[in-house]
């Protein structure tokens, strides 16, 4: 879609990181998937993607207040 030039928002509904275990590898687990979320964020922003978070305690419109204007541009079709 962002190729096209047509804009993309995205909205990450996780709210909560998981619970870590009890193993002994438990730490290394949940440092390894907070680089994995974060890695994943910066590959959509480098697309052009717009990544909004939403814990779900306000409408949606209000997460996406700050970026409802966003200038589309849009190649040959």
């Amino acid at each position: 879609l962002r190729a096209r030039g047509f804009p993309l928002i995205v909205v990450d509904v996780l709210a909560t990181e998981p619970t870590p275990g009890r193993h002994v590898d438990a730490d290394l687990a949940m440092r390894v998937w907070r680089m994995e979320r974060g890695a994943l964020h910066d590959g959509l922003a480098e697309t052009g993607a717009l990544v909004v978070t939403d814990d779900g305690t306000e409408v949606l419109d209000a997460v996406l207040a700050p970026v409802r204007r966003i200038p589309t541009q849009r190649g040959p079709r």
